[in-house]
C-alpha cells in the first residue's frame, strides 16, 4: 500500500492539502523461542551504556506482543512478594541476583485454564507484589501491552488500550544501581527481552512469541495517551518523555539500535531457532502499526523557495515528484536531489526554490522498504 500527499503552492499563497491511506509501519519483529540457556535466544540492552533504560521512578513500557498457550506453558500469582511474574513465560526481565540494589521488575505471560494472561511485578528491596490480568493475551494474535508504573507504588496493565489490571506495588526507586557488586556481571546489569536473564533453570521459562515496537517512557502515561500512541509510529513532537524506542527494523544482524537516544543492544543467538527476525506478510508478522500520514511542515525562506518537510520513520523511503498540474493527463516527475529518501525516525526537509512559476503541485510518495 502506497501513501501520497500534494501540496499545492502558489507565488503569493501557500496552501496545503494531504490524503492518504495509512501503511503498514513496521516490517521486521524479533521471534523469540523460549530457549532460555546460555544467554541466547534473547535481546540484551546494557544499563551502564544505555542508561536511558534504567528507569525506575514513573515509566511506562509499551510493547506489541504475539504468543500462543500452547507454546507458554508458564504460571503467574498475584501477590507473591513481587516475585510472583518470574515463574511465568518470562518477556522483560530487570531482575537482579541478591541484594545490594534499589528494586527490580519483571513481566511474563502465564497459562491461567485456557488462556495466558500478564503479570507484572516490582520489588523494591524490602517488599514487593505482583498484579495479574484477565485478558487473553495466548490466542495467537498480536496484542499490544502497557505496563505503568508510579514511584508512589501504583501499578497498571493495559491490554489492547483497555486497562487489565492495577494494583499498589512498592513505593520508591527501583532503577539499578550501576556499579553494585555483582556475581552475575554478563545479565545483571542488563534489561533483558524474551528470556529469563539468568538462566536459572526450567522453572523460570522464557517467551516463546514474537515482540515488536518495545517503548520506555520515564513518565506514567494515562490511558488516553496509551490508546492515542498504540497505533501509530510516533513523529519527534509526539515523544515527551519517550527514552528509548526499539522498532526492531533492522531485519539482519544482532543489533538492534534505540531510535531515540540511539542506544545499542544485542540479538543474541546460539543456532538456528534461537531469536530470530521475522519480516512482515499480509500483516501476519510484525506489530500492526500505521507509519503517520506525513504531517506537512512548509517555511518560506530567502531566496524565495519553500522548505517542505515531513517525517519518515526507519522503514520508510519517499519520493517527492512536481507537477505544472492536476488537470487530466498529469505529468508527474520527481523533485531533483528529493528521490528515496530514507530517514531514521526523523524528519526531512527539502528545500524547493520558487522559481519563475506562479504554482506548481508536489507530491510524496510514501513507501516501506526492505
Amino acid at each position: 500500500m502506497r501513501l501520497t500527499c500534494i501540496w499545492y503552492v502558489c507565488a503569493s499563497a501557500l496552501t496545503a492539502v494531504a490524503f492518504a491511506s495509512a501503511a503498514q509501519g513496521s516490517r521486521f519483529a524479533v521471534r523469540f523461542h523460549g530457549v532460555g540457556t546460555g544467554q541466547t535466544d534473547r535481546v540484551k540492552i546494557p544499563l551502564v551504556t544505555a542508561p536511558a533504560v534504567n528507569v525506575g521512578g514513573d515509566f511506562t513500557i509499551e510493547f506489541w506482543m504475539r504468543a500462543s498457550w500452547s507454546n507458554n506453558a508458564g504460571t503467574v500469582q498475584s501477590g507473591a512478594n513481587g516475585d510472583g511474574w518470574i515463574t511465568g513465560n518470562i518477556i522483560v526481565d530487570r531482575d537482579v541476583y541478591g541484594g545490594g540494589d534499589y528494586g527490580d521488575f519483571g513481566v511474563a505471560i502465564g497459562r491461567v485454564g485456557a488462556t495466558c494472561v500478564l503479570a507484572f511485578g516490582a520489588h523494591n528491596g524490602s517488599w514487593g507484589h505482583t498484579i495479574v490480568g484477565g485478558r487473553n493475551v495466548g490466542d495467537g494474535a498480536w496484542h499490544h501491552v502497557a505496563l505503568v508504573r508510579q514511584s508512589t507504588g501504583a501499578m497498571r496493565i493495559h491490554v489492547d488500550g483497555a486497562l487489565d489490571a492495577a494494583g499498589a506495588g512498592p513505593p520508591g526507586n527501583l532503577a539499578y544501581r550501576i556499579g553494585r557488586t555483582t556475581a552475575w556481571p554478563d545479565s545483571d546489569p542488563f534489561l533483558v527481552l524474551g528470556a529469563e536473564k539468568h538462566d536459572a533453570g526450567p522453572e523460570y521459562p522464557s517467551f516463546r512469541g514474537d515482540l515488536d515496537e518495545f517503548r520506555i517512557w520515564t513518565r506514567a502515561l494515562a490511558a488516553g495517551e496509551i490508546s492515542n500512541v498504540m497505533w501509530r509510529v510516533l513523529p519527534p513532537e509526539e515523544r515527551m518523555g519517550l527514552a528509548a524506542w526499539f522498532r526492531f527494523e533492522e531485519g539482519v544482524g544482532s543489533a538492534v539500535t534505540d531510535s531515540v537516544a540511539a542506544a545499542v543492544g544485542q540479538l543474541r543467538w546460539g543456532v538456528p531457532g534461537q531469536g530470530a527476525w521475522v519480516s512482515w506478510v499480509a500483516g501476519l508478522n510484525a506489530a500492526p502499526v500505521a507509519f503517520p500520514v506525513p504531517m506537512i511542515a512548509v517555511v518560506a525562506t530567502s531566496g524565495p523557495a519553500w522548505q517542505l518537510s515531513w517525517f519518515v520513520p526507519r522503514n520508510i523511503q519517499s519520493t517527492l515528484e512536481t507537477a505544472d498540474s492536476l488537470i487530466s493527463p498529469v505529468s508527474w516527475a520527481p523533485w531533483a536531489g528529493a528521490t528515496n529518501l530514507i530517514a531514521a525516525d526523523r524528519n526531512v526537509t527539502v528545500e524547493v526554490p520558487a522559481g519563475a512559476w506562479t504554482s506548481r503541485f508536489f507530491r510524496v510518495h510514501s513507501s516501506p522498504y526492505r
